[in-house]
């Protein structure tokens, strides 16, 4: 059975924000994929792979008993904050069994002060001590109304059958706190327990009760009812006196949240025009279950609402629809303001076209969307092309390498990279060869390209640009190009470190198996330049060892198992270094075990 999520509240203002925040939780990261062009994977970056040796972490046999010591001890505050060692050294992944029964020691000691009980209530929580439930059940009399808030979701949690009468009880006990009604209202429901069906309901309809234990008791009830509520939520509904009076069409909704007969979709799909967006996205959420097809003839003004989330829920239920006139809806999304929805309506777009029979479909509207203007639509167009790997469409995104956003520029690129169109290649060096002037002038003039008002290319976006252009040429085998990427070799040329790595990669690509003592001279110059002033980026080392044992260039050995030796494991480079040589000798290096870490930064620990 699905577990409710329910945060207690304890009135009608509270009770709004904590459910606006349910729904407005998508925009709480509307910026979160900004950027998110900055990092799109490069084949460098996995040709070949090269993973360090970790670490496993080792606890000191010695910590466990200072901490059950320190429970005992007569300073409370020692005490406290024993009880929270052990449950962040349990998060750390420490076997902390040995500290269940001190801790449930200290919870029912009637000596102990209540914020040690208190403490300990929390780490058994925290620690998932299910064996300690009866012992928690124990102390809830003796606990606080901060106390049991903690304790008794917990006990939820486990699914212990006993606190199921307390709750039962509490629920129509109106001197109960509020608070503890609501986790009950909460318990109840996630238990399914019929016997609450009555108290809910009239909790439900009580309009002198708290807000915030109607909408607890409305989605409890709705967790054990799954039909049968319709005229329930209608009554609510009709009950509301005008568009202000926000709460009786929202419990109405609540009531029929896991309904799927006729009667509850069409009182959904209406409540999905509500004025109010809380209760849109909660009837939304439901006919996504129950009939997202419900949603068509008013689909337009939902995937044109105000509100993100009602609009990401829209793409989801039109989906459903599973034809040409859905990704035709859909697709103007790929322009939405918000990060998340335009991500979402372009992942949907491609995921109709693999699985529904729709690439056709999807193809023709991202070439329509990649003669528009605008950038965001233009980023996300690219994204679809590359994901259907549509080779011939990549002819259409040439024309984004000058666009004045570089979210657009770096995608295109990056597109050129995976779709590895041979005709796009007299463009993509050519455009190589300006990004190079472009990057000095960015370079030296020290000023990135503004977000929302691009003055001139940054640095940045040039290097990356450059970058993805850089292994697209290698990629497609395009030696004609080879004397422009020796230009990127030397520090200090007109190139940033990606571009350069990106060269350097290419070049041993060109030249696997086949040294040319020239390049190779190059490279180990560049992987030795560890000089503490200005030392070589780590980028550019790093592809350098890997093209020296692409080449298979025995005169590199000496240098690339010195800085195996140097670098270590731990890195990259020296990780990169040990590649190289296994592939000159024919004979792979042997990786280490991974090290033990002792684990440390805790409250107590003994001195080593």
């Amino acid at each position: 059975m699905k577990r409710l999520n329910l945060q207690p509240v304890t009135c009608w203002a509270h009770a709004i924000a904590v459910f606006g925040v349910l729904c407005l939780c998508l925009s709480a990261t509307a910026y979160a994929q900004y950027g998110v062009y900055k990092n799109l994977p490069m084949a460098m970056e996995s040709d070949p792979v090269i993973e360090t040796v970790g670490s496993y972490k080792v606890f000191s046999p010695r910590l466990m008993p200072l901490w059950v010591e320190a429970l005992s001890s007569p300073e409370t505050w020692v005490r406290v904050s024993s009880a929270q060692t052990i449950a962040k050294a349990y998060a750390r992944g420490m076997d902390v069994t040995a500290g269940i029964e001190p801790l449930a020691a200290l919870l029912t000691s009637d000596q102990a002060p209540r914020e040690a009980r208190l403490a300990a209530a929390k780490a058994l929580a925290e620690i998932d001590a299910r064996t300690q439930a009866d012992a928690l059940y124990a102390t809830l009399d003796k606990l606080g109304q901060d106390d049991r808030v903690i304790v008794e979701p917990t006990l939820d949690r486990w699914g212990y059958a006993p606190i199921r009468e307390d709750w039962l009880k509490r629920l129509s006990d109106p001197q109960a706190p509020i608070t503890l009604r609501v986790i009950a209202a909460q318990g109840l429901g996630n238990t399914g327990d019929e016997r609450a069906v009555e108290p809910l309901r009239t909790r439900v309809f009580d309009t002198l009760a708290q807000p915030g234990l109607r909408i607890g008791s409305a989605k409890a009830l709705a967790a054990i009812k799954r039909t049968g509520l319709e005229e329930d939520a209608r009554a609510l509904i009709t009950s509301s006196r005008d568009a202000a009076d926000t709460l009786p069409r929202l419990l109405g909704v609540l009531l029929i949240s896991n309904h799927k007969s006729p009667v509850a979709v069409r009182t959904l799909a209406t409540l999905a025009l509500d004025p109010d967006s809380p209760i849109v996205v909660a009837a939304m959420k439901a006919i996504l279950v129950a009939d997202p097809l419900a949603i068509k003839p008013i689909q337009q003004k939902l995937l044109t609402h105000s509100d993100a989330s009602v609009r990401s829920l829209a793409i989801q239920a039109v989906r459903a629809q599973k034809d040409a006139s859905a990704v035709a809806a859909i697709t103007p999304l790929l322009d939405d303001v918000h990060p998340d929805v335009r991500t979402l309506a372009r992942t949907t777009l491609i995921d109709m076209a693999e699985h529904d029979g729709l690439r056709e479909a999807v193809l023709t509207q991202a070439g329509l969307t990649l003669k528009q203007t605008s950038w965001r639509c233009l980023e996300q167009a690219t994204h679809v092309v590359v994901a259907l790997d549509e080779k011939p469409m990549g002819m259409d995104i040439l024309p984004l390498f000058t666009h004045k956003r570089e979210e657009v520029r770096v995608t295109a690129c990056w597109a050129m990279e995976k779709l590895r169109n041979k005709e796009t290649l007299p463009t993509i060096v050519e455009r190589v060869v300006t990004l190079r002037e472009l990057y000095e002038t960015a370079f030296h003039s020290g000023s990135p390209s503004d977000p929302e008002t691009p003055i001139e290319p940054s640095a940045y976006s040039i290097d990356m640009e450059t970058a993805h252009l850089n292994q697209a040429i290698g990629l497609m085998g395009h030696r004609d190009a080879e004397e422009l990427l020796w230009k990127f070799i030397p520090k200090g040329s007109a190139c940033g470190a990606k571009s350069r790595a990106a060269a350097v990669w290419t070049l041993g690509h060109f030249h696997a198996g086949v040294p040319d003592a020239k390049l190779a001279g190059l490279l180990r110059a560049r992987l030795s330049d560890v000089n503490p002033i200005n030392p070589e980026t780590p980028e550019v080392r790093l592809a350098s060892a890997i093209a020296l044992g692409r080449m298979k260039d025995t005169g590199s050995l000496v240098t690339l198992r010195k800085f195996m030796g140097e670098e270590g494991f731990a890195s990259e480079i020296g990780v990169a270094c040990a590649w190289a040589v296994g592939q000159i000798t024919g004979t792979p290096v042997p990786r280490p075990d991974p090290a033990p870490a002792n684990q440390t930064g805790f409250f107590l620990q003994p001195v080593e």
